[in-house]
């Protein structure tokens, strides 16, 4: 029993293991740091530090250098989701600071160690604080024209984004297209193929002040939506059912009653789909509403009534669904976003990537859906051909877009190389502009990733 513990639990409190691994893992950095990578898992090229930091964690499970890597991949991956293009600024300013270790022989030079990287990072921040003023729209421009990305989607980026409405969202992916296109939506929109457009003949089905009703489960039969079809009749409004699934005889009925115009009634099935899962309780946050729930009780034609609710417009175009309506609690649905938004954040992506991807892929859908203000950008081939982390540096202007507005730029070009900590920063940024938030949460996160490690004298870890 005493040798199976011996092979499960590592002390890393063991001075020289801290030391050794820490030195270890800067030398990593240190290469990955402006070299391109391909990530084993997702079999593409990165020079994204902290993702390229994360698929070369070759260590064994449980090692003093893995539970050390995880701390800082961890940190800087949180950095990242507060404020973009922190996450890589954080590792490199770790990396600076873990040189320093190796002289920690004792508790007493440790502590003199943190005191004066403190220090560092204060006087740091104090300096750049001189540096730090509005954005204007010189700096949109000089930020775009450094992006190494093609002239032409230059020029087309500088134009559409001072278009744009103030608060607007921006979602970019590659296209299989060769021209980049720009899609601006107004309303909340989800990508789902409707069956009923096709059966109907028709391309589109858009109507104003549309009745909604949400039910997040099976249609079984016609009997529990009959009184709904009678309403429908009886008052000639149109009418949008959303479920799970329907049954085909419950189909058949709307689309017969639909035919001899003696409804307006749309039916919609979003299936039982991961992507889709959360999609009723989005929707009771964005337009304040209630669905029911057969898993919970609710009987279908009891509940309609008191849970039908009304939106200015609903667009259907057969393989997307557009909701509209003006008056909405923006600063409920803002902090909503933000708690979708940490369910990736929290995710510990270094321990299992693959279902990161998935995570991943559901949160950026459900934040694009609840976005009312939303540009699609889709990066067309000739602009990956150009340069193929087109995608990466377009995506990264858009996140950094809100920091800019509320903290405001710092200007690099100007600063003196005084410190090591101004020198890296300030080799870090090529375009020499970056927002105060970035580099103010980079200096926060990477002294908090030093302080943890350096103070570390007994850390337990029991492997699965």
């Amino acid at each position: 029993m005493e040798r199976f513990l011996e092979d499960m639990i590592y002390d890393i409190g063991n001075r020289e293991d801290i030391v050794k691994s820490c030195i270890e893992i800067s030398e990593i950095i240190s290469r990955l740091d402006n070299n391109i990578c391909i990530n084993n898992i997702t079999n593409s090229r990165s020079n994204n530090i902290v993702q390229n930091l994360i698929y070369a964690n070759h260590f064994e499970k449980s090692s003093p250098e893995s539970e050390i890597l995880k701390i800082i991949t961890r940190s800087c991956i949180s950095a990242e989701s507060t404020s973009s293009g922190s996450g890589d600024l954080s590792a490199l300013l770790v990396n600076y600071f873990l040189k320093k270790i190796k002289k920690s022989s004792c508790r007493r030079s440790r502590i003199k160690i943190l005191e004066k990287t403190r220090e560092e990072v204060i006087n740091a921040s104090k300096y750049f604080s001189k540096y730090t003023r509005k954005l204007s729209k010189k700096d949109i421009s000089s930020i775009i024209d450094n992006l190494s990305i093609s002239p032409s989607l230059s020029t087309q980026l500088k134009e559409e984004i001072l278009n744009c409405y103030i608060g607007s969202s921006f979602d970019v992916s590659i296209s299989k297209k060769l021209e980049t296109s720009f899609f601006k939506n107004n309303g909340n929109r989800i990508y789902h193929e409707t069956e009923q457009l096709q059966n109907m003949g028709q391309n589109s089905w858009n109507r104003d002040y549309v009745n909604i009703i949400l039910i997040d489960g099976t249609i079984d039969s016609v009997s529990q939506i009959h009184h709904l079809l009678e309403k429908a009749s009886e008052e000639k409004e149109p009418y949008l059912v959303i479920c799970r699934r329907a049954c085909e005889e419950a189909k058949r009925t709307i689309l017969l009653n639909n035919a001899r115009r003696t409804i307006d009634l749309f039916i919609v099935e979003i299936d039982f789909k991961v992507e889709l899962h959360h999609f009723f309780e989005d929707m009771c946050v964005l337009f304040d509403c209630d669905y029911i729930n057969p898993s919970m009780g609710d009987t279908i034609s009891s509940k309609i009534e008191k849970v039908v609710f009304s939106l200015d417009r609903v667009e259907i175009d057969g393989k997307s669904i557009n909701f509209k309506k003006e008056d909405k609690n923006e600063k409920f649905i803002s902090k909503y976003v933000k708690d979708v938004q940490e369910i990736k954040t929290k995710f510990d992506q270094a321990k299992d990537p693959e279902s990161f991807t998935i995570v991943s892929s559901v949160v950026d859908s459900r934040i694009k859906f609840l976005s009312s203000r939303l540009v699609i950008v889709k990066i067309g081939q000739d602009d990956i051909r150009f340069n193929p982390d087109t995608s990466s540096h377009v995506g990264k202007l858009f996140r950094s877009f809100p920091d800019m507005g509320l903290t405001g730029i710092i200007d690099l070009s100007e600063t003196i190389h005084d410190s090591d900590i101004v020198k890296i920063v300030s080799n870090s940024q090529k375009n020499k502009l970056m927002t105060q938030r970035q580099l103010f949460q980079s200096l926060i996160s990477s002294f908090k990733i030093f302080e943890t490690i350096i103070k570390s004298e007994k850390i337990f870890t029991l492997s699965s």
